[in-house]
């Protein structure tokens, strides 16, 4: 605790595997379960924006990380239940740093795991452009499977647009610090640079 009496989360204790995307997803998982056991109606809100399905809504559910789905792939966020299976795979960079191969490792990882089977990639920005050609690789291997992207921005303006316990709240502004501080967030375009164009004399 600092000296208002407010938890600060250590850092250290986010880290769960080494690497960045791996810490990042390790972070947001932890928010994630945390705001389920808090209240069950914004989690299922802020997975339902996720996903792109409003439909969302169920009870609890498990939520993993670095999980291993039938030693086929291992995505760095699994939630499941019976009638959903969610896999996240977080990358540093754009569209660009997904792996074909992993992809299709994902697909099938999610063969018979649910009715509902969302393949989900948290990346830091993204274009259309190579999106399409994802998809249809997807759509190549199983059409049951939606496929969707976004950013560790979007995933924090989900979250922040809900109000929680102080102490989750404490969190939330933890997560967003270490986002910024790895540049996962689009916190530079709003920045203005101020530069000095006069001339010395």
């Amino acid at each position: 605790m600092d000296e208002n009496n407010n938890i600060v989360c250590d850092e250290v204790k986010w880290i769960g595997y080494v690497g960045k995307e791996n810490m990042i997803s390790n972070a947001i998982a932890e928010i994630l379960k945390l705001i389920q056991f808090e209240d069950i109606r914004v989690y299922n809100n802020i997975i339902s924006k996720i996903m792109g399905d409003e439909s969302f809504e169920q009870s609890r559910i498990e939520v993993q990380r670095k999980a291993n789905s039938k030693d086929k792939s291992i995505p760095d966020i699994l939630i499941k239940q019976n009638s959903y299976c969610i896999l996240f795979e977080a990358k540093r960079g754009d569209e660009n740093s997904i792996n074909s191969d992993q992809l299709e490792r994902h697909c099938k990882s999610l063969d018979g795991t649910a009715e509902n089977k969302i393949l989900i990639y948290l990346l830091k920005e993204f274009s259309d452009e190579r999106i399409k050609e994802y998809k249809e690789i997807v759509k190549g291997y199983n059409k049951s499977i939606k496929l969707n992207f976004i950013t560790y921005q979007d995933i924090l303006n989900e979250i922040r647009e809900h109000n929680f316990s102080n102490t989750l709240q404490q969190l939330v502004n933890e997560l967003e610090y270490y986002l910024d501080k790895e540049d996962f967030l689009k916190s530079w375009k709003n920045r203005l640079d101020i530069v000095n164009c006069s001339k010395s004399i």
